[in-house]
């Protein structure tokens, strides 16, 4: 069952989310999305869109390769072992030519996400567009949803990118706070 059915502690994850993901999109002026795994894809079950800037073409309910995005990986990081090994397993298929493909870089880009506690997707899911995202934690600590903002990419460079990350991590502290979560410290901005 899809976890935006599901309810933590008497808290819908998608209306625990809303306010805090519509303040980060009225901030950063781009579009978010609140994603979630669903074995090796992720779900966007939720979508915040902008009126001032880039809109982009998606919907709720899409699902994409959990590998190439930064919601998959902001969650992938977080999750057992033995899951991401299963994925690996079945081949990283390219999404793009920016996506990783090597199973030693790709569980190395999962530790780098790990230590961070946000995650990047750099044209690895789409040409064009650039994402950050982070995790979401019910109140047992477990990575439950990840939140994301995506740009235009030739509209945000590296460090703009990095920038946008660390407001990405706080919100996910956010509203993991909200779901229960009591120690939402986990990597480092």
């Amino acid at each position: 069952m899809l976890l935006s059915a599901q309810c933590f502690g008497g808290l819908d994850l998608r209306r625990v989310a809303q306010p805090v993901v519509s303040d980060l999109v009225e901030r950063t002026a781009l579009t978010a999305h609140l994603g979630v795994v669903d074995g090796d894809m992720v779900v966007y079950i939720d979508k915040y869109e902008t009126l001032k800037g880039a809109r982009l073409a998606s919907s709720v309910g899409l699902r994409r390769q959990a590998v190439s995005t930064a919601l998959g990986k902001a969650i992938l990081a977080l999750s057992a072992p033995e899951r991401v090994e299963a994925l690996v397993g079945q081949g990283l298929v390219a999404a793009t030519p920016n996506s990783i493909t090597d199973p030693v870089q790709f569980r190395a880009e999962l530790d780098r996400v790990k230590r961070q506690g946000w995650a990047i997707d750099d044209e690895e899911c789409e040409i064009g567009i650039r994402c950050a995202a982070a995790p979401v934690f019910d109140h047992t600590g477990h990575p439950v949803a990840a939140i994301s903002a995506s740009s235009i990419a030739s509209r945000i460079d590296d460090e703009g990118l990095r920038k946008l990350a660390h407001e990405i991590h706080l919100a996910a502290q956010g509203i993991s706070r909200d779901l229960g979560y009591a120690s939402s410290a986990r990597g480092v901005a």
